[in-house]
């Protein structure tokens, strides 16, 4: 990936072997801010939900904007709020079908 024409930075980037998270291989330093885009496409409600699975998991209601926030600032990236909604909606789903496969092993 180039940052513009007027930029020399540059940065390598692999998958890992989940195929949804990326390890920086090279990067350069020098860097030309000319803008800071803070969306990217390939952060999907799948990853989101893995990514923040673990506040949701502690507090099943917390709020959507406390989810961008937090993503913002840990990671960079501002996911749409219903991309946000959706991976939250997954996490929750996920939750609620342990908890019902859980139950259900148990004796009567």
């Amino acid at each position: 990936m180039q940052a513009g024409d007027e930029c020399s930075w540059r940065i390598r980037v692999s998958s890992l072997p989940d195929d949804v998270t990326f390890k920086i291989s090279s990067i350069t330093e020098n860097h030309v801010n000319r803008r800071r885009v803070m969306n990217n496409n390939e952060a999907t409600a799948k990853w989101v939900a893995s990514a923040t699975s673990i506040l949701i998991r502690d507090n099943p209601n917390v709020k959507v904007k406390v989810l961008q926030t937090q993503f913002k600032s840990t990671y960079g990236v501002e996911p749409s709020k219903r991309k946000i909604y959706r991976a939250k909606r997954k996490e929750l789903m996920m939750l609620k079908s342990d908890h019902v496969d859980c139950y259900g092993q148990l004796r009567k």
